[in-house]
Protein backbone atom coordinates (compact mmCIF):
# COMPACT_ATOMS: atom_id res chain seq x y z
CA UNK A 1 0.00 0.00 0.00
CA UNK A 2 3.07 2.38 0.33
CA UNK A 3 2.40 3.41 -4.01
CA UNK A 4 -0.89 4.54 -2.98
CA UNK A 5 -0.04 6.38 0.29
CA UNK A 6 2.89 8.11 -1.89
CA UNK A 7 0.31 8.68 -4.43
CA UNK A 8 -1.91 10.60 -1.65
CA UNK A 9 1.19 12.34 -0.37
CA UNK A 10 1.55 13.48 -4.19
CA UNK A 11 -2.38 14.84 -4.26
CA UNK A 12 -1.97 17.08 -0.88
CA UNK A 13 1.01 18.54 -2.25
CA UNK A 14 -0.30 19.49 -5.09
CA UNK A 15 -3.52 20.56 -3.75
CA UNK A 16 -2.56 21.51 -0.48
CA UNK A 17 -5.34 19.59 1.26
CA UNK A 18 -4.98 16.41 3.30
CA UNK A 19 -5.89 13.17 1.48
CA UNK A 20 -7.33 10.32 3.22
CA UNK A 21 -9.37 7.46 2.04
CA UNK A 22 -11.44 5.23 4.08
CA UNK A 23 -14.24 3.33 4.72
CA UNK A 24 -17.79 4.63 4.69
CA UNK A 25 -18.34 3.94 8.51
CA UNK A 26 -15.22 6.03 9.90
CA UNK A 27 -12.88 2.43 9.75
CA UNK A 28 -9.08 2.35 8.25
CA UNK A 29 -8.51 0.52 4.62
CA UNK A 30 -5.41 -0.20 5.55
CA UNK A 31 -3.28 2.77 5.48
CA UNK A 32 -1.73 4.90 7.47
CA UNK A 33 -3.25 6.99 10.20
CA UNK A 34 -2.39 10.15 7.88
CA UNK A 35 -4.28 9.22 5.10
CA UNK A 36 -7.03 7.75 7.52
CA UNK A 37 -8.14 10.64 9.90
CA UNK A 38 -8.00 14.20 9.90
CA UNK A 39 -4.63 15.35 12.50
CA UNK A 40 -4.49 18.70 11.12
CA UNK A 41 -3.79 21.68 13.93
CA UNK A 42 -7.46 22.23 14.26
CA UNK A 43 -8.99 18.55 14.53
CA UNK A 44 -6.47 17.61 16.77
CA UNK A 45 -7.66 20.54 19.23
CA UNK A 46 -11.07 20.08 18.47
CA UNK A 47 -10.61 16.18 19.39
CA UNK A 48 -8.95 17.55 22.87
CA UNK A 49 -12.69 17.64 24.43
CA UNK A 50 -14.19 14.25 24.92
CA UNK A 51 -17.64 16.26 24.45
CA UNK A 52 -16.96 17.42 20.69
CA UNK A 53 -14.49 14.19 20.06
CA UNK A 54 -17.97 12.34 20.52
CA UNK A 55 -19.03 14.10 18.01
CA UNK A 56 -16.62 14.34 15.47
CA UNK A 57 -16.45 10.23 16.03
CA UNK A 58 -20.35 10.55 14.89
CA UNK A 59 -19.60 12.66 11.94
CA UNK A 60 -17.07 10.73 10.46
CA UNK A 61 -18.91 7.02 11.16
CA UNK A 62 -22.10 8.43 10.21
CA UNK A 63 -22.93 11.49 8.54
CA UNK A 64 -20.38 11.44 6.17
CA UNK A 65 -21.66 8.01 5.41
CA UNK A 66 -25.56 9.02 5.48
CA UNK A 67 -24.70 11.92 3.40
CA UNK A 68 -22.79 10.39 0.33
CA UNK A 69 -24.96 7.58 -0.25
CA UNK A 70 -28.06 10.24 -0.40
CA UNK A 71 -25.61 12.37 -2.57
CA UNK A 72 -23.88 9.78 -5.12
CA UNK A 73 -21.81 12.35 -6.40
CA UNK A 74 -18.80 14.31 -4.84
CA UNK A 75 -20.19 17.13 -2.17
CA UNK A 76 -18.54 19.66 0.34
CA UNK A 77 -19.56 18.41 3.93
CA UNK A 78 -19.05 20.79 6.75
CA UNK A 79 -18.57 19.74 10.12
CA UNK A 80 -20.29 20.64 13.55
CA UNK A 81 -17.01 22.68 13.99
CA UNK A 82 -17.20 24.72 10.63
CA UNK A 83 -14.13 22.85 8.99
CA UNK A 84 -15.34 21.99 5.18
CA UNK A 85 -13.57 18.87 3.28
CA UNK A 86 -14.14 17.83 -0.26
CA UNK A 87 -16.08 14.33 0.20
CA UNK A 88 -15.53 11.93 -3.32
CA UNK A 89 -18.01 8.73 -2.94
CA UNK A 90 -16.95 5.46 -3.87
CA UNK A 91 -19.25 3.13 -5.05
CA UNK A 92 -19.27 -0.72 -4.87
CA UNK A 93 -22.34 -3.07 -6.34
CA UNK A 94 -23.99 0.16 -5.43
CA UNK A 95 -23.31 0.52 -2.49
CA UNK A 96 -21.34 3.62 -0.89
CA UNK A 97 -18.11 1.49 0.69
CA UNK A 98 -15.71 4.14 0.59
CA UNK A 99 -15.06 7.50 0.96
CA UNK A 100 -11.77 9.78 -0.59
CA UNK A 101 -11.72 13.32 1.59
CA UNK A 102 -10.09 16.08 0.86
CA UNK A 103 -9.60 18.33 3.85
CA UNK A 104 -9.93 20.06 6.07
CA UNK A 105 -10.04 23.67 5.19
CA UNK A 106 -12.52 26.65 5.79
CA UNK A 107 -14.33 29.23 3.34
CA UNK A 108 -14.38 33.04 3.37
CA UNK A 109 -17.92 33.19 5.22
CA UNK A 110 -17.66 30.15 7.54
CA UNK A 111 -16.97 30.13 11.36
CA UNK A 112 -15.63 27.79 14.14
CA UNK A 113 -19.05 28.03 16.73
CA UNK A 114 -16.27 27.09 19.44
CA UNK A 115 -14.55 30.43 20.37
CA UNK A 116 -11.38 28.76 22.26
CA UNK A 117 -10.67 27.49 18.71
CA UNK A 118 -10.98 30.31 16.89
CA UNK A 119 -7.17 30.50 16.55
CA UNK A 120 -7.11 27.01 14.91
CA UNK A 121 -9.51 27.65 12.86
CA UNK A 122 -8.27 30.74 11.36
CA UNK A 123 -5.19 28.87 10.50
CA UNK A 124 -6.67 26.21 7.96
CA UNK A 125 -6.30 26.87 4.52
CA UNK A 126 -9.30 28.86 2.78
CA UNK A 127 -10.52 27.69 -0.89
CA UNK A 128 -12.82 29.05 -3.06
CA UNK A 129 -15.27 27.35 -5.22
CA UNK A 130 -13.87 27.61 -8.39
CA UNK A 131 -9.95 25.65 -6.54
CA UNK A 132 -12.57 23.22 -5.02
CA UNK A 133 -14.14 22.45 -8.81
CA UNK A 134 -10.25 22.08 -9.75
CA UNK A 135 -9.42 19.24 -7.18
CA UNK A 136 -12.97 17.76 -7.31
CA UNK A 137 -12.28 16.94 -11.09
CA UNK A 138 -8.37 15.96 -10.41
CA UNK A 139 -9.59 13.67 -7.16
CA UNK A 140 -12.23 12.40 -9.57
CA UNK A 141 -10.56 11.79 -12.68
CA UNK A 142 -7.95 9.34 -10.61
CA UNK A 143 -10.04 7.51 -8.69
CA UNK A 144 -10.86 4.58 -10.59
CA UNK A 145 -6.68 4.36 -11.05
CA UNK A 146 -6.76 4.71 -7.28
CA UNK A 147 -8.81 1.86 -6.62
CA UNK A 148 -6.95 -0.18 -9.18
CA UNK A 149 -3.95 0.04 -7.76
CA UNK A 150 -5.54 -0.40 -4.26
CA UNK A 151 -6.90 -3.67 -4.92
CA UNK A 152 -3.80 -5.15 -7.04
CA UNK A 153 -2.03 -3.97 -3.95
CA UNK A 154 -4.24 -6.01 -1.51
CA UNK A 155 -4.83 -9.38 -3.72
CA UNK A 156 -0.47 -9.06 -3.68
CA UNK A 157 -0.55 -8.42 -0.30
CA UNK A 158 -2.77 -11.83 -0.04
CA UNK A 159 -1.08 -13.49 -1.98
CA UNK A 160 2.25 -13.23 -0.06
CA UNK A 161 0.57 -14.07 3.19
CA UNK A 162 -1.89 -16.88 2.01
CA UNK A 163 -0.68 -19.90 3.94
CA UNK A 164 -3.07 -22.53 2.20
CA UNK A 165 -1.25 -23.79 -1.38
CA UNK A 166 -4.93 -24.28 -2.39
CA UNK A 167 -5.96 -20.98 -1.72
CA UNK A 168 -2.40 -19.69 -3.27
CA UNK A 169 -3.40 -21.83 -6.57
CA UNK A 170 -6.59 -20.57 -6.78
CA UNK A 171 -5.29 -16.77 -6.78
CA UNK A 172 -2.93 -17.66 -9.31
CA UNK A 173 -5.81 -19.07 -11.67
CA UNK A 174 -7.89 -15.99 -11.24
CA UNK A 175 -5.03 -13.22 -11.56
CA UNK A 176 -3.79 -15.42 -14.80
CA UNK A 177 -6.96 -15.89 -16.72
CA UNK A 178 -9.92 -13.81 -15.18
CA UNK A 179 -11.72 -14.25 -18.14
CA UNK A 180 -12.35 -17.98 -17.61
CA UNK A 181 -15.60 -19.30 -16.65
CA UNK A 182 -14.91 -19.97 -12.68
CA UNK A 183 -16.98 -21.23 -10.03
CA UNK A 184 -16.44 -21.59 -6.42
CA UNK A 185 -18.17 -25.28 -6.83
CA UNK A 186 -15.33 -25.98 -9.32
CA UNK A 187 -12.51 -24.55 -7.39
CA UNK A 188 -13.51 -26.36 -4.19
CA UNK A 189 -14.56 -30.16 -5.66
CA UNK A 190 -10.70 -29.28 -7.22
CA UNK A 191 -9.40 -29.02 -3.71
CA UNK A 192 -11.11 -31.81 -2.15
CA UNK A 193 -13.34 -29.19 0.20
CA UNK A 194 -17.11 -28.97 0.06
CA UNK A 195 -18.13 -25.59 -1.28
CA UNK A 196 -18.98 -24.19 1.98
CA UNK A 197 -15.90 -24.85 3.59
CA UNK A 198 -13.76 -23.73 0.43
CA UNK A 199 -16.30 -20.09 0.47
CA UNK A 200 -15.06 -19.79 4.25
CA UNK A 201 -12.10 -20.70 3.71
CA UNK A 202 -11.19 -18.09 1.07
CA UNK A 203 -12.48 -15.33 2.68
CA UNK A 204 -10.35 -16.60 5.60
CA UNK A 205 -6.43 -16.97 4.02
CA UNK A 206 -7.42 -13.19 1.36
CA UNK A 207 -10.18 -11.09 3.21
CA UNK A 208 -12.26 -11.04 0.10
CA UNK A 209 -15.02 -13.23 -0.76
CA UNK A 210 -14.77 -15.55 -3.61
CA UNK A 211 -17.00 -13.59 -6.17
CA UNK A 212 -15.53 -10.66 -5.02
CA UNK A 213 -11.69 -11.36 -6.21
CA UNK A 214 -13.36 -12.30 -9.35
CA UNK A 215 -15.11 -9.49 -10.09
CA UNK A 216 -12.24 -7.44 -9.11
CA UNK A 217 -9.57 -9.18 -11.36
CA UNK A 218 -12.20 -9.38 -14.25
CA UNK A 219 -12.37 -5.81 -13.77
CA UNK A 220 -8.70 -5.25 -14.03
CA UNK A 221 -8.12 -7.06 -16.78
CA UNK A 222 -10.73 -5.16 -18.18
CA UNK A 223 -9.29 -1.60 -17.50
CA UNK A 224 -6.16 -3.00 -18.98
CA UNK A 225 -7.26 -4.02 -22.15
CA UNK A 226 -9.50 -0.63 -22.38
CA UNK A 227 -6.50 1.47 -22.12
CA UNK A 228 -3.52 -0.66 -23.09
CA UNK A 229 -5.86 -1.78 -26.87
CA UNK A 230 -8.28 -0.39 -29.11
CA UNK A 231 -10.35 -4.02 -28.92
CA UNK A 232 -14.38 -3.55 -29.43
CA UNK A 233 -16.51 -3.22 -25.96
CA UNK A 234 -18.43 -6.30 -26.63
CA UNK A 235 -15.21 -8.40 -27.49
CA UNK A 236 -13.40 -6.66 -23.79
CA UNK A 237 -16.69 -8.31 -22.21
CA UNK A 238 -15.93 -11.74 -23.13
CA UNK A 239 -12.48 -11.95 -23.01
CA UNK A 240 -12.73 -10.57 -19.13
CA UNK A 241 -15.73 -13.22 -18.33
CA UNK A 242 -18.68 -10.90 -18.90
CA UNK A 243 -22.08 -12.57 -20.46
CA UNK A 244 -22.08 -9.37 -22.88
CA UNK A 245 -21.16 -5.59 -23.11
CA UNK A 246 -24.27 -4.63 -20.90
CA UNK A 247 -23.04 -6.87 -18.49
CA UNK A 248 -19.49 -5.26 -18.14
CA UNK A 249 -21.04 -1.81 -18.70
CA UNK A 250 -23.15 -2.17 -15.95
CA UNK A 251 -20.36 -3.96 -13.95
CA UNK A 252 -17.60 -1.18 -14.19
CA UNK A 253 -20.12 1.83 -13.82
CA UNK A 254 -20.70 0.23 -10.31
CA UNK A 255 -16.81 0.00 -9.57
CA UNK A 256 -15.68 2.91 -11.20
CA UNK A 257 -18.35 5.52 -11.44
CA UNK A 258 -17.87 5.61 -15.66
CA UNK A 259 -18.71 3.67 -18.15
CA UNK A 260 -16.25 1.60 -20.23
CA UNK A 261 -16.34 3.66 -22.77
CA UNK A 262 -15.57 6.77 -20.90
CA UNK A 263 -12.85 5.17 -19.27
CA UNK A 264 -10.87 4.54 -21.97
CA UNK A 265 -11.26 8.32 -23.44
CA UNK A 266 -10.08 9.39 -20.20
CA UNK A 267 -7.67 6.88 -19.18
CA UNK A 268 -6.87 5.40 -22.52
CA UNK A 269 -3.25 4.66 -24.37
CA UNK A 270 -3.06 7.87 -26.30
CA UNK A 271 -3.63 9.50 -22.60
CA UNK A 272 -0.48 10.19 -20.51
CA UNK A 273 -0.99 10.45 -17.13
Amino acid sequence: MQEIEAILDNLADLTGLMVIWKEANGSGCGFSARHTFHLCGFCNAVKSSPELLQRCSRNDSQLLAREAGQRRAPFLHRCHAGATELVIPLFENGRCRELLLAGVFRSAESNCPYPEQEAAFTALPCRNADTLRTVERLLASLVPLLRERRDRARLAEAGRTVRDARIAAVLAALRGNPGEKFTAAAFARRSNLSESRFIHLFKQETGLSFSDCLRRERLREARRLLTETDLPLSQIALACGFHDQSHLGNAFRQETGLTPRAFRRRFGREKNF
